[in-house]
């Protein structure tokens, strides 16, 4: 019985290719913020607007607020608050202290 369906490599093309669209995304929205943020940061960003799009990520208008003026406490602070920590739970809590401690 022969089974259907895509390689790792092109699964591993098909996903850079859906971060490269999140990136793209997210210097079209918010380029000051994106800029200036270390790239541990940036990847937090990255994988927010990849788990609830461009729309989702932009929603956390106070995060990204704090994160415009580097107050890394309150922003990842305000990550833990939302519906969407409740929906990824662990993770949630795993990209708020990279956002906090920029490592």
């Amino acid at each position: 019985m022969d089974v259907c369906g895509i390689s790792q490599r092109e699964a591993y093309v098909l996903l850079e290719d859906d971060i490269l669209q999140c990136e793209r995304q997210i210097l079209a929205e918010i380029p000051k913020i994106y800029l200036q943020i270390d790239e541990v940061r940036k990847s937090v960003l990255l994988n927010m607007c990849f788990n609830m799009g461009i729309k989702g990520l932009l929603s956390f208008k106070n995060t990204l607020a704090f994160i415009e003026v580097g107050d890394w406490e309150r922003a990842a602070n305000n990550m833990l608050v939302s519906k969407w920590a409740k929906q990824v739970g662990r993770r949630a809590i795993e990209l708020s202290e990279l956002m906090r401690k920029g490592k």
